[in-house]
């Protein structure tokens, strides 16, 4: 009865985060692309030419490599439709809330506070000015979504005192995702 009870819990506070996050940022799907975003678009009109700060092809150079990278699949699917490309902003978002939880959860040991703390990124405080850009809203999730992964991993490494494989495990799952986030987002 309890571990029914947990499921339902769990259920209904997964179903609470994801409701206010669309609370938050549903309204998203009906903007437009904003002046940044733009030069992302005609970028990918011309991915083989080099616009601005991207640099030619599809992977770029400098601070903004790989900037267009992910948008390449997703202007096949999307094209000039912006409800797509907020869309996926909002999921990478909701990827974000679940990483925030995991990280403070293993963080604090205490479901209560990586719930609340979860609840507090989840209602947009923290990155509503992102969200409106679909560059900056791709990036800064991701980014977000790295990080945390890197410092579960790690702080998973440093809380460890069982095998030392697993232990050393965690330390390269940290590592890799460390490296990830500082090559891939800019």
């Amino acid at each position: 009865m309890i571990q029914k009870f947990n499921k339902h819990k769990t259920f209904f506070s997964i179903l609470l985060v994801l409701v206010i996050i669309l609370i938050a940022y549903g309204q998203t799907l009906q903007m437009y692309f904003f002046q940044d975003d733009s030069a992302v678009i005609f970028k990918l009109q011309h991915i083989d030419g080099p616009a601005g700060f991207f640099g030619a092809g599809p992977l770029g150079y400098c601070a903004y490599k790989y900037t267009i990278t992910l948008f390449i699949l997703f202007f096949r699917l999307f094209g000039l439709n912006p409800v797509g490309y907020f869309f996926i902003a909002v999921l990478l978002y909701m990827l974000s809330a679940i990483s925030i939880f995991l990280f403070t959860n293993k963080l604090f040991e205490e479901k209560k506070v990586a719930f609340f703390i979860t609840l507090i990124f989840a209602s947009g405080y923290v990155a509503s000015n992102s969200m409106i850009k679909i560059s900056n809203a791709w990036h800064t999730n991701i980014a977000i979504i790295l990080t945390l992964l890197s410092l579960l991993f790690y702080t998973k490494f440093l809380k460890e005192e069982k095998r030392e494989f697993k232990k050393i495990r965690f330390y390269f799952l940290s590592f890799i995702f460390f490296v990830s986030s500082i090559e891939f987002v800019f």
